[in-house]
């Protein structure tokens, strides 16, 4: 690639946007920002294929020339370098920046044209650059907070509303469940999603805005980005709404809307043997979880299970499909379902919704049409919080509550009416992708359930590169009384496996006093003064592994992992007048995870003052340590809450919320200072956008 790439990048394709930016600020232009490739006139004769499409930076791209004339093409860069043929496919080498590449083909008087853009970008979620398409941003301040919902087309903010108008682009907030009374000391409040519409290149556009003063260079791509953006019929999807809840969640009123725990106190005597292995069944004469709230994150449950109904989070109110609570989720009886969030635009704008609020079934997807493999959500609720009965299992903490947050969207969501018509769901004939569970569908559940009280939160999620989008809401939940009780990631790769690598105790024992966050948008590790590590998440595994989990299971002889009966979900008996109660073995990091959160319930109900960090001290300093590794145990958990000092939380739940400082002791970390703002786009950084703040 010769050194005149950037010269005929700025000049050969035109300004898009310069005309109407002149009219909006103090400068000349702003950054070119690239008009598409048009299609050939005689298509048929000679045309290059895709048309418009993107690559990775520093990776030579691809393109087919077609046509009854293509054998006779020579095809160059704009600025006149040739490019070879080989067969049908020309390879485009790639620029030294990120910038579009203009490919010309000429047989005889025929000519097409195409363009790869080439991105720094890690993820590429949008197939067509000029498609559209959504990206997460968090801001460094927020002028007018958002109360709805509702696309905006400014926030505000100089020079970024400028830019936001040039783009025709719209910003919705990321989270816009009830935080009523939540401390937000880490800004969860200031993520926003910014939708960008077709005809700009949605890869410069967005590094033009990550240049700009008012936003966190940070951003976070979603991988199912193609996805997200829906065209709205009547009724569907269901638009989110004001996030005004009409009662306090710590009053009388707000509990007489909300199921009671199983009625019965269990027995002892009920108790399989793995619970009692665990020390559970002794300490039920004490603690039952009564009332203390679990928010199984996970691939939803079957709330219509014999083992789980009794205990269920179940709002009266919402049972009409209603926002009666207030909390801005219509129908949300459960729970919610969050890897169903869609921006649908219409004529009125564009909006943040629902696509299937309701369905929270735990079905994990099918590799055919007739095999049955469910999900695990069940499992985990039942193991943590299951209410037994005639031949159903108990879990450790048997009157706690169960909130219901699926984060993974599931194909039965997909083929049941009236969703039947969703333009994400894939063609059920065809073999089903891996299932969606974003960063962003994962960060909203934490958000919701933060909202919703929840004291415990599970995340038996698979591994994934941290980020700040989903730090900053594991943070939210800890500073806001909950504690989250993850599964081991598996992973050999440090930088994808999140949050095993982010806890302080882990980071300590390793040499280290933080952690790091990888950049999506450039695959670099970075710091920044407003992460800190995790200090309420607790790591569960069967037995002892590679990720030095905080607590393993009590192994059964030889060493074999516990096995403890747990609810199996039914999603083909949903909507039955008969309960399920299909019951099998679960084994694994997923029993871990339900036996800990069920533990940790039980802490939780006997000292609600405790910090969430002060909860995680007490499940690892009462471990059984009698074959080495700390092997859970309940009974000891409950003693070590006695030598722990009074904490807040009790007293913090029903306080007004303090967005200013973080209740808690600030955390010394290593940190550099905050990477210097980009420029313009590394296509246009000729041009000095300095001038244009």
């Amino acid at each position: 690639m010769n050194t005149g790439f950037r010269g005929w990048v700025i000049s050969g394709l035109g300004l898009s946007l310069c005309a109407c930016a002149t009219a909006l600020l103090p400068a000349p232009s702003l950054p070119p920002l690239w008009r598409a490739a048009a299609a050939p006139g005689d298509a048929d004769a000679l045309r290059i294929e895709p048309l418009n499409s993107a690559a990775q930076l520093g990776q030579d791209a691809r393109l087919s020339v077609r046509g009854a004339r293509a054998a006779e093409a020579s095809c160059q860069l704009a600025d006149g370098e040739a490019l070879a043929l080989e067969g049908e496919l020309v390879r485009v080498p790639s620029p030294p920046v990120a910038a579009p590449a203009t490919v010309l083909c000429q047989a005889g008087e025929l000519r097409a044209e195409a363009q790869v853009t080439f991105t720094d970008s890690v993820s590429l979620p949008v197939a067509d650059p000029y498609g559209g398409g959504v990206v997460l941003f968090k801001l460094r301040a927020l002028p007018r907070a958002f109360t709805e919902p509702l696309g905006r087309d400014a926030l505000g903010l100089d020079p970024l509303d400028a830019k936001l108008e040039a783009l025709d682009a719209l910003v919705l907030p990321a989270f816009p469940f009830d935080r009523t009374g939540a401390r937000d000391a880490v800004g969860l409040g200031l993520w926003v999603a910014i939708d960008l519409p077709e005809g700009v290149n949605f890869y410069q556009a967005v590094s033009w805005l990550r240049s700009d003063p008012a936003i966190h260079a940070e951003s976070y791509l979603p991988a199912d980005a193609a996805h997200l953006r829906v065209e709205p019929r009547t009724g569907w999807p269901t638009p989110l709404g004001p996030v005004t809840r009409v009662v306090d969640p710590e009053s009388d009123a707000y509990r007489t809307e909300v199921q009671r725990s199983a009625v019965k106190r269990a027995a002892a005597s009920a108790a399989g043997p793995e619970l009692t292995a665990i020390g559970a069944a002794q300490v039920w004469s004490q603690q039952q979880g009564d009332g203390v709230r679990l928010a199984v994150i996970d691939t939803g449950i079957d709330a219509n299970h014999a083992a789980l109904a009794p205990n269920l989070h179940d709002k009266s109110s919402e049972r009409g499909g209603e926002d009666l609570d207030g909390n801005g989720v219509p129908g949300d009886r459960y729970g919610v379902n969050t890897a169903q969030l869609a921006i649908a635009r219409d004529e009125s704008g564009a909006k943040l919704a629902l696509g299937a609020p309701t369905d929270v079934s735990d079905w994990d997807g099918a590799a055919e049409r007739t095999r049955q493999n469910w999900g695990h959500g069940t499992a985990i609720a039942s193991l943590a919080a299951g209410a037994g009965g005639a031949g159903l299992p108990l879990g450790v903490a048997p009157r706690a509550q169960i909130l219901v947050v699926d984060v993974q969207e599931n194909l039965r969501t997909s083929l049941s009416a009236p969703h039947d018509a969703d333009p994400r769901a894939r063609d059920s004939e065809s073999a089903p992708e891996p299932l969606r569970s974003s960063t962003w569908a994962r960060a909203a559940g934490v958000a919701y359930a933060v909202g919703e009280r929840a004291r415990v939160l599970t995340c038996a999620w698979p591994a994934e590169p941290p980020h700040w989008l989903l730090h900053d809401a594991m943070l939210f939940a800890e500073d806001n009384c909950a504690l989250v009780v993850c599964g081991p990631s598996g992973s050999a790769d440090a930088s994808a496996d999140y949050p095993a690598r982010w806890r302080k105790d882990w980071l300590e024992r390793n040499g280290g006093d933080t952690g790091v966050v990888v950049d999506p948008w450039t695959g670099e590790e970075t710091s920044s003064p407003l992460l800190r590590p995790l200090r309420g998440v607790v790591v569960a595994d069967a037995l002892p592994s590679a990720a030095a989990p905080d607590l393993v299971l009590p192994p059964r002889p030889g060493q074999q992992p516990m096995r403890v009966a747990g609810a199996l979900s039914n999603p083909r008996n949903d909507g039955s007048s008969v309960p399920d109660r299909r019951v099998a073995e679960q084994s694994g990091a997923v029993t871990a995870v339900g036996l800990t959160a069920g533990a940790a319930l039980l802490v939780t109900g006997e000292r609600p003052d405790l910090e969430p960090w002060a909860v995680r001290d007490a499940l690892v300093t009462g471990a059984s340590r009698t074959t080495g590794a700390p092997a859970l145990s309940v009974a000891g958990a409950l003693a070590a809450t006695g030598r722990l000092e009074q904490g807040a939380c009790r007293a913090l739940m029903r306080r007004a919320p303090t967005k200013e400082v973080s209740p808690w002791p600030s955390i010394k970390v290593k940190t550099s200072m905050d990477q210097p703002m980009m420029g313009a786009p590394p296509a246009s950084e000729d041009v000095d956008t300095d001038r244009h703040r």
